[in-house]
């Protein structure tokens, strides 16, 4: 397995996008141009390839704050367990870090808290659940020296 910072209209962001929409929008309902948000174009894009299929991704973007939004991680089952979350997160943390950007936040389902805090970050107020898919999420920050 190994990382890969990728094009927005790169093949390995189609297969990306397939993964975001099946395990986090498709099973609420929900059409595929859900995944055309506001950063969809502009974040750094980071997936996991395993040969040829696409195993996971995640997003970096930076907000008007300087702080740098992990988002859209997602991992195939088949490669849930497998470290696969973990790499990919690292090489987001790698890429901020290569950005000079210090704070990072992010929005995770609740079920992930336990994922993103052995990262470091830790939650900032109480769970909420999703404007679009109504799934319990918590907002979660880290900050860096």
């Amino acid at each position: 397995m190994r990382i890969k910072e990728v094009e927005y209209d790169s093949d390995e962001w189609a297969a990306a996008r397939r993964i975001r929409y099946s395990l986090f929008y498709e099973p609420v309902g929900l059409p595929e141009s859900v995944l055309d948000d506001s950063i969809e174009r502009v974040a750094f894009r980071i997936v996991l390839v395993d040969g040829s299929v696409v195993g996971g991704c995640g997003r970096l973007s930076i907000n008007d704050e300087s702080e740098g939004i992990i988002s859209q991680m997602a991992v195939l089952p088949k490669y849930q367990g497998t470290g696969a979350g973990r790499t990919i997160m690292l090489a987001l943390l790698d890429k901020a870090k290569s950005l000079g950007i210090s704070s990072l936040r992010l929005s995770g389902r609740l079920t992930a808290r336990g994922f993103y805090e052995k990262f470091g970050f830790v939650a900032i107020g109480a769970s909420f659940p999703s404007k679009t898919t109504g799934v319990e999420h918590i907002e979660m920050i880290l900050r860096r020296a």
